[in-house]
């Protein structure tokens, strides 16, 4: 073979050479990275792996700790619901007894009225009467002493004391006559006006602590629902961390 020929050969030849070499960078070049093996690639995806593990862990248990917060703040609803309740129905309760004490006094006023309007008028009675007698002993002790001539000193003083009994018995029944008019004018009509006021008073108490009885109880129910609610959603919580962490 001439050497031009020989020559003209080894060139083709190098060139193929040369155009494969190429080929081959250029494939390495558009080959994705992550076709890309690399002795760190198994070591970076379990340590990502226990990360996400332990992400997981610490998910459940801060809804482990809310659902025994949730628990924990039922409970406490619930006791505390309780207390305000039964302190409400006490309320209530001696509402209700002061009103019935109220209506009882005002209804027995009435009677006690009569009781005491009876007994003044009898002690008027008797000082009216005492008064009579008293005028009647002194008409009697001057007709008796008129005829004596005798005994002028002791005469006087009988009859000076039979006046001073018959001033004093009239006294006695002018002031029995203005306590009954006092106590039938004034005391008791003051004791009903009293009375009535105790027994309104009473009424708007006890009105007030149903309604308050009423508001406390559904609020306490609405309180316990939510506390309620509140646990089941922690426990739902819960649940579906612990199933996702598995």
């Amino acid at each position: 073979m001439p050497l031009t020929h020989s020559l003209f050969a080894v060139g083709l030849i190098g060139l193929g050479a040369l155009l494969s070499g190429c080929g081959n960078t250029v494939h390495a070049l558009n080959t994705p990275s992550d076709q890309v093996g690399s002795p760190g690639d198994g070591q970076a995806g379990g340590k990502d792996k226990e990360k996400d593990q332990l992400g997981r862990a610490a998910e459940v248990a801060q809804k482990e700790r809310e659902l025994e917060h949730a628990r924990l703040s039922l409970e406490i609803a619930t006791l505390k619901t309780g207390h305000d309740v039964a302190a409400a129905e006490a309320e209530a309760k001696e509402a209700t007894r002061s009103l019935s004490d109220a209506k009882f006094a005002l209804t027995n006023l009435a009677r006690q009225a009569q009781t005491e309007l009876e007994d003044a008028e009898i002690d008027r009675d008797e000082a009216s009467n005492r008064a009579d007698e008293a005028k009647a002993e002194l008409a009697e002790l001057e007709a008796m002493y008129q005829a004596d001539e005798f005994a002028t000193m002791t005469k006087e003083l009988v009859l000076q004391r039979g006046r001073r009994q018959l001033e004093f018995a009239n006294r006695r029944l002018a002031l029995q006559q203005k306590r009954l008019v006092l106590l039938r004018e004034v005391e008791q009509e003051e004791k009903q006006r009293e009375a009535g006021a105790k027994v309104e008073t009473a009424t708007t108490a006890d009105t007030k602590a149903r309604q308050d009885l009423e508001r406390i109880t559904k609020e306490a129910h609405l309180e316990l629902l939510k506390a309620k609610h509140a646990v089941l959603d922690a426990e739902e919580a819960a649940r579906k961390a612990r199933a996702e962490a598995q």
